[in-house]
């Protein structure tokens, strides 16, 4: 929601990742930090030549320097999503020069495969935040966040029904 909010004001992050989640303990309320290297955008949506952010988080638009927008975010909120069900990053390599050419050309591997509860939609929804071409990617942040509340909500009430009995 937070990148939905910024994107709409033209704001892409261009740095997402781990070190900058946080979870404010008082209210479980998870924040995005760390706006420091953010471009805005003019109206067209598209900034050439971001930041640099965390190569294992960056999309492959931005390792190759071509123009980006909130899509690209949403790229690395996927990886972010892969990384913490499976407990591994999706793209990996023995330098900087094979890390970015495995996000530019190699498929990710399945995340169900490496963690066999991570629910097909779930799985669904991190495939296509990884999409290569940007135009396959989710649109928007909102509509992947969308997706997810709707797969809460429907874990939700699984465990509420076998909580009381049905």
């Amino acid at each position: 929601d937070t990148l939905e909010y910024a994107h709409s004001k033209g704001v892409v992050h261009g740095d997402i990742k781990p070190a900058n989640i946080i979870r404010i303990k008082k209210t479980n309320d998870v924040k995005l930090t760390d706006f420091g290297i953010a471009r805005v955008t003019p109206f067209s949506g598209h900034k050439k030549g971001m930041g640099l952010g965390f190569p294992y988080y960056m999309s492959p638009e931005q390792l190759s320097g071509k123009k980006t927008d909130g899509r690209s975010d949403v790229f690395s909120v996927g990886v972010l999503l892969f990384e913490m069900l499976t407990g591994k990053k999706p793209f990996i390599g023995d330098d900087i020069s094979a890390l970015m050419l495995s996000i530019a050309r190699d498929r990710h591997p399945s995340a169900k495969a490496l963690n066999s509860t991570v629910p097909h939609i779930v799985e669904r929804i991190i495939d296509r935040s990884l999409e290569k071409d940007i135009e396959d990617r989710y649109q928007r942040a909102g509509l992947m966040a969308e997706q997810l509340r709707k797969v809460v909500a429907k874990i939700d009430e699984v465990l509420a029904q076998k909580r009381s009995g049905f």
